[in-house]
Formats: structure tokens, C-alpha cells, sequence
């Protein structure tokens, strides 16, 4: 309207195979270059580092829009928090771990479907639901001295949530202390001794892909119970593995467990090693643990096996992961 006007300001490239990409930016193009809309729809071309610092700090709403679950981390809602912007996005990349109601808006939920226009179509109506009904009469109710309180206190709860948290700094101290350090560590210990703790752990690899073909997860299945299950209570996993020529240590046996969607696949997984187990001869062995029912509704869950060696690295190896 006249007395709450609204500019969407578009930018960014394509890639040079992304024909669809293109034809977006096509009618972007076209659609703003109609009479009533060039001073309300505007595509900024060339997009660059240079033009992305303007936009970062001199926009009200950083809108991303990614089809869930593509984004990878859209790292440029987070730049526009320290310049007092508030996001509004699909729950995927950063938003999905970050967004609250107080620091900015969601489009959809969480769900996935297997349409992508449908999709598309229910999130275009969220946005534009967003838009009329809470974003710009947020934005535009002002006080006696032109200030949106409601705006503002929107945005100082955002640098408050997220400048601590989703910053370079951070991230390079987390980085540098969870794997850079660990990994300079390691290197010196499979370096020292002319490589000896280097070949032991090539010949445990090379023992584990001989063999890996071979092992099984033959039966796994839980406690039967009369009673209702609560939250807090525990229900014993049991899963009889076959392992063939490989030691129960040289591999880690895993329930992965959780509250399931209407899909039946699990959400908020969590890892429970199966430390307890008795040797049943010939290669098999009966492991048990205990899963957690740490919230009510529908559970799941399943088995794995990963390689367990103190010089690895991380246990997630290409071809060395077997699912139950």
C-alpha cells in the first residue's frame, strides 16, 4: 500500500548449467520491469563480494528461500545479523539450527515433500501470509517518535541469540580445536618410530576391508514388555552380529534411535554403543544396550557397525559402515 510500502531487492548468479537458475532470473528481470513495479521489485546485476556488502547492511529483511533440505549453510543470513537484519527463510541451512520466534520468522516447517511446485506453492503463500499479517505491521507500527519498539526489540534479541554464536570467530577456534590440533596430534604419533603406529593401523584397515564383506547383522529386536512405556524409561536393544574373522574390538557396534516422522524416519537421532555382549561361537556375538525414551510419541531405531581403532581419525569410513 502507499502508507506501508514494500521493495524487494533480488541479487546473485546463477550457475553457467543452471538453465533453470537462468530462466528465473529471467522473469525476475522481466516481472520488475513492469509499469507499476520498477520501483518496488529491483534485480541487481553482477552480483559480487562488493554489492553483497551493501546488501548485508542495507536491507530490513534478509529473505532465503532454499527448497528443504538443499541449502548447505547459507552463511549470509548470518552476516546480516551483526548488521541489525532480521531473517525470514525455510527451516534449512543455519536457520533450521537457529531460528526462534523472537528473532525472526520460518517458512513452513519442517516437513519434505515429494512435489516441488506443491512445495513451492504452500511456501510462496507462507511468505506472503508473513509479509501482510506480521512483518510489515511489525515494521510500520511506530510510536510518537517513529520508533518500531516491536521491530527493534526483534532485532536486538537477534544480535543477542546469534553474534555470539554464528561469527568467524567461533568457528575457527572450533575448528582449530576439534580438528585442526587433533589432527597435527595424530600426525606426530603415526609419524614417530620410523611410521610404526602408521603400518599398524594400514594393516588393521586392510584386515577390515579383507573381511568387512563377510560380517552381518543377522537379528536385532528389543525387550518385550506388558506395560506402557514413559519418558524416562529404558528399553533393552539385543542385536546378534555375526563378525566373522574381525575381534569385537576392532569394531564398535551402534543403536541409532529416536522420535520418527510420518515417514518412519528417525529425527533428533541418537548414538547408544552396545558395550555389553557374549560371545555365541563361531563368529557371532549377542550385543545389548539400552535406549532412552527421552520424549513421548512414536520411537525408532536401528544397528550399525563402524570401525573402533585409537589412531583413526573418526570412525566414518567409505564402505566400512554396515546398517542393520
Amino acid at each position: 500500500s502507499q502508507d506501508r510500502p514494500l521493495q524487494i531487492v533480488f541479487a546473485g548468479k546463477a550457475h553457467p548449467k543452471d538453465e533453470e537458475g537462468k530462466r528465473l532470473i529471467q522473469k525476475i528481470i522481466g516481472f520488475s520491469k513492469e509499469a507499476n513495479l520498477q520501483f518496488r521489485i529491483a534485480f541487481l546485476d553482477d552480483y559480487d563480494i562488493n554489492i553483497a556488502r551493501y546488501l548485508v547492511s542495507g536491507v530490513d529483511v534478509w529473505l532465503g528461500n532454499p527448497r528443504r533440505p538443499l541449502e548447505a549453510s547459507s552463511t549470509s543470513g548470518m552476516k546480516t545479523v551483526l548488521n541489525g537484519i532480521l531473517n525470514i527463510s525455510t527451516l534449512d541451512g543455519w536457520w533450521d539450527e537457529a531460528w526462534i520466534p523472537e528473532t525472526g520468522w520460518a517458512i513452513g516447517g519442517r516437513e519434505n515433500y515429494g512435489n516441488s511446485s506443491y512445495q513451492d506453492a504452500l511456501e510462496a503463500e507462507n511468505i506472503y501470509n508473513l509479509l501482510e499479517k506480521e512483518i510489515i505491521p511489525l515494521f510500520y507500527n511506530r510510536n510518537l517518535q517513529g520508533l518500531p519498539l516491536g521491530w527493534l526489540a526483534k532485532i536486538r534479541r537477534s544480535i543477542e541469540t546469534y553474534a555470539p554464536v554464528f561469527n568467524t570467530h567461533r568457528m575457527a577456534k572450533e575448528y582449530t580445536d576439534e580438528f585442526y590440533i587433533p589432527a597435527i596430534r595424530l600426525f606426530e604419533k603415526l609419524s614417530a618410530n620410523q611410521q610404526q603406529k602408521a603400518k599398524e593401523l594400514a594393516t588393521y584397515k586392510k584386515h577390515l576391508f579383507d573381511q568387512w564383506r563377510r560380517i552381518n547383522i543377522e537379528r536385532v529386536d528389543t525387550e518385550q514388555t506388558e506395560r506402557d512405556l514413559l519418558v524416562g524409561d529404558n528399553v533393552q536393544i539385543n542385536a546378534q552380529i555375526y563378525l566373522g574373522q574381525i575381534n569385537p574390538q576392532e569394531v564398535t557396534v551402534e543403536a541409532y534411535s529416536g522420535p520418527v516422522d510420518n515417514n518412519g524416519a528417525i529425527t533428533l537421532g541418537e548414538r547408544i554403543t552396545l558395550t555389553e555382549y557374549q560371545e555365541l561361537g563361531e563368529g557371532r556375538y549377542l550385543y545389548q544396550g539400552l535406549i532412552p525414551c527421552r520424549q513421548s510419541g512414536r520411537y525408532g531405531y536401528n544397528v550399525r557397525i563402524l570401525p573402533c581403532h585409537e589412531d583413526l581419525g573418526h570412525p566414518y569410513i567409505p564402505q566400512l559402515i554396515l546398517w542393520g
